[in-house]
Order: structure tokens, then C-alpha cells, then sequence
């Protein structure tokens, strides 16, 4: 078992690679993450998506897309994994009642593609209902939904394991 080395703020850092013939870039892990070989390829393979997407554009748009792409990958992960699933072992679909009712943590970008998803596709008599009960009486805007997504997702270095919420005083 190789252990994760980490800075004392508690970062995993990665390195820029950088062909100086072709200029391509590849992002590689200064160290192993997890204690298995598939578990860093993977997180080298997430952190190679998200250098070459922001890279080349660091927006707001370019990090909902990238939640996207993420989350649709996730969802075709666990389709593949559900399917090799002996049957009856597994209840996530419907008719299932029990993880419906669990707390569902969310990445930051996640928490940018719900939110940008919601806003684009909520529909007009669900959005004057939230509003009646919305303390500050308005929808948030993205801008305001990153500002805390990214201090989490780039500043924060002591903030673990916390539900924070975002919904206008409600």
C-alpha cells in the first residue's frame, strides 16, 4: 500500500505536463490518491477532463458543462455496474424506498449543474410557489451560486462534511 501524501493543508497535488514539441498538456498525480492502481487512473482521467476543459476556457458556462459531462459519465458508470449485478441484490429503481430517503452529498460543480438546470427548466407555476416562501423574494443567480462553489472548490481548506444552503432565505 503506497501511502497518499498530502501538503499540510490536507491537498492532493497533481502536476502539469507540458510537450514542449507539441505543447499538449497532461495532468498526472504527484501521488497516489487511493490505495488502488483503477481508483487513481480514474482520478488522474477526472482531473485530465477538468484541466483541458478549464483550461482552455475558465468560465461558468465551461463549469456547468463540465458538471454535465461528469455526471452523465457517473451515470453510465453505475448503469454498467448495476447491470453486472446479480439480480435481486440491488432496489435503486422504482419502487425502491430506502436511498430516496438518505442525504445526498453534491460536488461543487455538481451543485453549478443542478442549479443552472433548474433555473433553464423550472416551470413557471413551481418558480412563483418557491417565491412565495423565498425570504428574500427573487431567484438566486448563477453568479452567487459559484461564488460559494468556487471558494469550496479552490480556497477552502478546513471546511468538511457540512449541508450548506443556498436558497434565498426560505
Amino acid at each position: 500500500m503506497t501511502p497518499v501524501e498530502r501538503e499540510p493543508g490536507g491537498r492532493v497535488h497533481l502536476t502539469v505536463h507540458r510537450d514542449p514539441a507539441s505543447g499538449e498538456e497532461r495532468v498526472t498525480l504527484t501521488a497516489p490518491v487511493f490505495e488502488e492502481a483503477w481508483q487513481n487512473e480514474i482520478a488522474t482521467a477526472a482531473a485530465q477532463t477538468v484541466h483541458g476543459t478549464l483550461a482552455r476556457e475558465a468560465s461558468l458556462e465551461a463549469m456547468v458543462a463540465l458538471a454535465r459531462n461528469a455526471m452523465d459519465a457517473t451515470e453510465k458508470l453505475i448503469d454498467a455496474l448495476l447491470a453486472r449485478a446479480p439480480a435481486g441484490t440491488l432496489a435503486c429503481r422504482a419502487g425502491c424506498d430506502h436511498c430516496c430517503y438518505q442525504s445526498v452529498g453534491v460536488t461543487p460543480p455538481e451543485a453549478l449543474a443542478i442549479f443552472d438546470h433548474l433555473s433553464r427548466t423550472l416551470p413557471d407555476e413551481l418558480r412563483k410557489e418557491y417565491l412565495k416562501h423565498c425570504g428574500l423574494k427573487r431567484l438566486g443567480r448563477i453568479d452567487e451560486v459559484a461564488g460559494l462553489v468556487a471558494w469550496l472548490a479552490v480556497e477552502n481548506t478546513f471546511v468538511t462534511g457540512q449541508t450548506m444552503v443556498l436558497d434565498g432565505a426560505l
